[in-house]
């Protein structure tokens, strides 16, 4: 019999609307931040709300879109997983 591990919530993640809170956006923004594969979602247990990881709130993809939603703008939506450039090693 195996038991679940005992877990204290320590800060270092928060649920969706406190993301939003902290980023002074809607619920439904974090929701497309996360659709689009800006904003990377953990569902630690199934059919519980997915978590964020507070330091991925300070990812430039996320931060580029935030000023975007503030005033009101439309930014194209990303190709999925080509938020970050690769690195060419050299070889």
């Amino acid at each position: 019999m195996s038991a679940t591990p005992n877990y204290r919530h320590d800060g270092t993640w928060v649920p969706l609307e406190a993301a939003a809170r902290e980023l002074g956006v809607s619920n439904t923004v974090i929701k497309n931040l996360v659709a689009d594969g800006v904003l990377p979602a953990t569902q630690v247990v199934t059919y519980a709300p997915s978590v964020i990881a507070r330091v991925d709130l300070q990812r430039p993809p996320v931060q580029a879109r935030i000023p975007a939603v503030h005033d009101g703008r439309k930014l194209p939506r990303p190709i999925r997983g080509q938020d970050e450039l690769p690195l060419i090693g050299s070889g």
